[in-house]
């Protein structure tokens, strides 16, 4: 349990997370999450008051005066698409969640100086960003409406790139990577602009 992370709806109906669950712990002994309080990890099939759920409070606790929290609009998962026009997921003034990214290192700066750290960063920008944004695309049912990429198309890069060291393709490689470089720009566009159109529309 304390491994997974957790949401739960605030005194405005607003969905907050996710979190540990030492935060959501941490949030119930200073009194921001209360007895009443709906709470939901993945593999819940439904949201649960906070006092159902063992270990939230360190000491069993009663229920607040007045009727619990209400929140027709917050789905049972929150990854899928709210009901409300907000294609992104998160209302206005909640956490989005964070996905997963790699972490930069000291090899980026060496890539400025290094022709092999080149290489391995062309892979890591242009292969990685495919794969990672293809990745969330699925884990967020609200995402399905943008568009995926083509991993082989950003993966066709670096190796064109990387043909370049050999002086037999040399010419070969950068005319290929010359015609593919527009391709990945236009994916890439084609993604950042459905982005954009689903963000105002959420507004």
């Amino acid at each position: 349990m304390a491994d997974q992370l957790w949401f739960y709806a605030d005194s405005n109906k607003q969905q907050q997370g996710p979190l540990p669950f030492d935060e959501i712990q941490r949030l119930a002994a200073s009194g921001v999450i209360q007895p009443s309080t709906l709470i939901w990890k993945e593999g819940m099939t439904d949201w649960t008051a906070a006092s159902e759920v063992q270990g939230v409070f360190q000491n069993p606790v009663t229920q607040t005066t007045g009727p619990p929290i209400q929140i027709p609009e917050i789905s049972g998962n929150p990854y899928e698409a709210p009901s409300s026009t907000n294609l992104m997921g998160a209302s206005k003034g909640g956490i989005y969640p964070i996905p997963h990214v790699k972490k930069c290192s000291f090899s980026l700066f060496l890539g400025l100086f290094i022709p092999i750290f080149q290489y391995y960063w062309s892979f890591v920008c242009y292969h990685g960003w495919a794969q990672d944004w293809n990745r969330i695309r699925k884990s967020h049912s609200n995402l399905t409406s943008i568009p995926a990429v083509s991993e082989g198309l950003f993966l066709t890069n670096p190796i064109c790139l990387l043909a370049t060291a050999l002086p037999l393709i040399q010419f070969l490689a950068m005319g290929v990577s010359i015609i593919i470089m527009p391709l990945i720009i236009f994916n890439i566009c084609k993604v950042v602009n459905a982005m954009a159109d689903a963000s105002q529309q959420a507004n």
